[in-house]
């Protein structure tokens, strides 16, 4: 409780006003002396919210005593008394920096509003003191994220750095002045919820609870995606202590979600603020910013790094044109079709099925996966499947969930020894006609395929349709000129046995002649 400070030399005057103010529910200290009140406000500093200081007193008067007042704590407001009524030493007084003047004999409601006033005046500057101290905090927390998250990260790289986590759940520990803070991330496979990284807790994270997703107040919020504020759990219906409270010192806390891209990634709980004051709105509009500003760096560290992704990725892309514009052989080219556009896409498995010219069905060629070069005896339909489907539509498919689609048929579009999560299939087209079908699975990292892994996709279909149909060009080319070679070899073959009959005549008629 906020106290006020009596400093006169007169005893009965400081019982006085001290039964006065208790009856009015303020709480005092008294001090004899200039000094005594300025060892009692060194002791108490924090406590004492308004000081009643008498002008006239012996050693040190009141004017030396609130000279030294304002050099200990320059915001606490003084309320100078006398009996005298010289104007002098009021205007100077109030010049040092005095918050009022009272007269003595005292009136008690004078005296109480003047109290009242004072206090108010000190909440009021205590609180903006406050205030700007967080938006200063929240400046250099800023400013750290912005260091944390300089260059680029991927989202997979957020969710296992550990080392990135711990530092910016610092930073809010500075920015709110609180002891404990968590971080729990969103695992969606599972829907739960798991603290990863703390500040201030005693305890071994792995041990610590679980939750669902719309499970517990941190649950609701990475469910709802919006902030709650606490200021005393016990007041608070529908919401009981979680089963670690009792590392907390107070009830009171905040908890706001964190998000990248929209997505409710994860949750921040912050507890215990080291006045042990309760949370307030005002903090929760600083935690929630603070929020925004980790959303927007680390979202801006992952556009950054899905740039230098994209820009391999091209990169890649053009090293593959040119590798199978350089091959003819078509085995070769199939195998480097399958094996690039597994680098590039990203993912576990790529397979490439080629249409067979008298059926027109999909003949497994060749497949490229995490373990090597892939076999397998396979012939889908036209219509089959969701490669059938490709085959005789002509169009991409794509699917996030290929396992829960009702086109989808392991046996077609499966693979062997692989859950199908995600699948992507491209035709292989020469003059408007599908020839092939080429297609991958399981996105690694990140799930599933982004609108720029579909334009890679169709990039890698374009050119491995010229390289196939160079390859098939050549091929024919290759076997018109064996013909061409087979043709010349009979005709030398004959021309041969035509100079031996034309010998042989020429001898036949020698001897008859």
């Amino acid at each position: 409780m906020q106290k006020i400070l009596i400093i006169d030399d007169e005893l009965f005057f400081r019982e006085f006003v001290s039964d006065n103010l208790k009856t009015a529910g303020y709480s005092s200290i008294a001090a004899s002396s200039g000094q005594e009140g300025l060892d009692i406000l060194k002791r108490e500093k924090g406590s004492v919210s308004v000081i009643l200081l008498d002008i006239i007193m012996p050693d040190m008067d009141g004017l030396a005593t609130l000279e030294k007042i304002k050099e200990i704590d320059p915001e606490i407001p003084v309320i100078m008394m006398t009996a005298h009524t010289d104007e002098e030493l009021v205007l100077r007084a109030l010049k040092n920096g005095a918050f009022d003047y009272l007269a003595k004999p005292l009136y008690i409601e004078e005296l109480l509003l003047s109290a009242k006033r004072a206090f108010d005046h000190h909440r009021l500057v205590v609180q903006n003191k406050k205030k700007l101290k967080q938006l200063k905090n929240l400046e250099i927390g800023a400013q750290g994220l912005v260091e944390l998250a300089k260059g680029s990260i991927r989202m997979e790289a957020v969710m296992e750095n550990n080392k990135l986590l711990q530092a910016t759940i610092d930073l809010i520990a500075s920015v709110l002045e609180a002891e404990k803070v968590s971080m729990m991330l969103v695992d969606e496979e599972k829907k739960e919820l798991r603290v990863v990284v703390a500040n201030g807790l005693n305890l071994d994270l792995s041990t610590l609870p679980v939750r669902k997703l719309g499970e517990g107040i941190a649950g609701t919020v990475a469910e709802r995606g919006e902030a709650v504020l606490i200021k005393d759990i016990k007041d608070t219906q529908g919401i009981k202590e979680s089963g670690f409270a009792g590392q907390y010192k107070t009830g009171s806390f905040l908890c706001v979600p964190v998000k990248v891209m929209g997505k409710t990634i994860g949750v921040i709980s912050v507890n215990d603020k080291l006045t042990g004051e309760s949370f307030t709105d005002s903090d929760l509009t600083i935690m929630t910013t603070f929020s925004h500003q980790i959303s927007l760096a680390l979202e801006n560290a992952m556009i950054n790094a899905d740039m230098e992704r994209y820009i391999e990725k091209l990169s890649l892309l053009n090293e593959t044109s040119k590798t199978l514009l350089s091959m003819v052989d078509p085995k070769e080219i199939f195998k480097a079709i399958v094996k690039k556009t597994r680098e590039v896409l990203e993912v576990e498995l790529c397979e490439l099925l080629l249409s067979d010219e008298t059926t027109g069905d999909l003949r497994f060629e060749t497949g490229s996966g995490d373990k090597g070069e892939l076999t397998q005896e396979l012939t889908i339909k036209a219509g089959e499947g969701i490669t059938g489907g490709v085959l005789q539509t002509g169009l991409m498919a794509v699917m996030d969930n290929a396992g829960d689609d009702k086109k989808y048929i392991p046996d077609i579009d499966g693979f062997p020894e692989l859950k199908v999560r995600e699948l992507i299939c491209a035709p292989l087209k020469i003059k408007g006609k599908t020839l092939g079908v080429i297609r991958a699975a399981n996105k690694k990292g990140k799930p599933g395929f982004s609108a720029r892994d579909i334009e890679i996709m169709e990039s890698i279909a374009a050119q491995s349709s010229i390289a196939l149909k160079n390859a098939w060009l050549y091929k024919n080319l290759v076997s018109s000129l064996d013909e061409v070679a087979a043709t010349n070899k009979e005709l030398e073959r004959v021309n041969m046995e035509l100079k031996l009959k034309v010998k042989e005549l020429e001898l036949l008629k020698k001897g008859k002649g």
